[in-house]
């Protein structure tokens, strides 16, 4: 009768050994894959971030072009990207939006036509809805007959005012998100309706401060003028130090208006102001035989 032999203390050390072994080697095994899983991982994240900064880069050699303009008078340089401006978050911040705001402005406010501004499309109609009230009585005082140097008066129906912007400086807002002003150059000439002659009057230098009026009540028609609520509420010209231009040499003016001097009538205009109140119509005056120069 075989008996079974009690184990002695060495072979229970060796049991124990060889099965520390195995669990050792589970154990390395475990931490290896687990060790490979997140090498792997982070290697995808890179390649991740590798891939979306290099088309965040692309196109790498693409040129934004630029076009500059000198003026041959007074040699001022101006430059503008040929390409628009998707940046901006908003449409009162855009620079190009903003510009041609201001410089409409400018352009309606300081030109003067007997035949157009005081047109429904006119430069009158358009300043009145473009400023704020107390901008718009300073424009009008320009035309009112206690004046003493009033357009209507010193230019008549034979002679107009035509403006040529030189150059446009926004002022951004102190967030630096939108623009609160602007800067604007620009040259006065006088032209003749019977000769075609035009003659350099003089440079001037105009500050506007103004902003985005989203309250203001406009007519449908005044809307189309200013979609925007674009509001002037300062407005000041000084004049340029820079020389004048020389004059253009007399064309005679083809089909120039011939009207006959008397009763200077023009259709009643009606603008909506800031305010929400009419503007009063546009002054008309008994204009002289011709056309007095300045």
């Amino acid at each position: 009768m075989s008996r079974k032999k009690e184990e002695t203390p060495k072979v229970k050390a060796a049991i124990q050994k060889a099965v520390n072994y195995e669990l050792t080697i589970a154990d390395m095994a475990k931490r290896s894959e687990k060790r490979a899983w997140q090498v792997a991982t982070g290697a995808i994240v890179l390649s991740l971030v590798l891939a979306g900064g290099y088309f965040m880069l692309l196109p790498l050699k693409e040129r934004t072009p630029f076009i500059v303009m000198a003026d041959p008078y007074t040699g001022n340089v101006q430059a503008s990207r040929l390409v628009p401006d998707v940046m901006d978050k908003t449409i009162t911040s855009n620079e190009a939006i903003n510009r041609a705001n201001v410089e409409r402005y400018v352009l309606a406010r300081e030109s003067y036509d007997a035949d157009q501004t005081f047109t429904p499309l006119g430069g009158w109609r358009q300043v009145n809805v473009m400023s704020s009230t107390p901008v718009a009585n300073e424009y009008r005082a320009l035309y009112s007959r206690s004046n003493p140097v009033n357009l209507i008066e010193t230019y008549g129906r034979f002679a107009s005012i035509r403006v040529k912007i030189l150059s446009t400086v926004l002022v951004r807002t102190p967030d630096g998100q939108g623009f609160r002003g602007a800067t604007v150059r620009f040259q006065r000439f006088k032209y003749d309706k019977k000769t075609g002659q035009t003659q350099p009057l003089d440079n001037k230098l105009a500050t506007i401060d103004y902003s985005y009026n989203k309250n203001l009540k406009f007519e449908d028609q005044d809307r189309v003028i200013n979609p925007l609520g674009f509001q002037v509420t300062s407005y000041r010209v000084d004049s340029d130090a820079a020389s004048l231009p020389v004059a253009e040499t007399p064309v005679p003016a083809a089909g120039a208006a011939a009207a006959a001097p008397g009763q200077v009538a023009y259709p009643p205009v009606e603008s909506t102001l800031a305010n929400g109140q009419p503007a009063p119509t546009q002054p008309s005056t008994t204009e002289q035989n011709g056309a007095t120069s300045q």
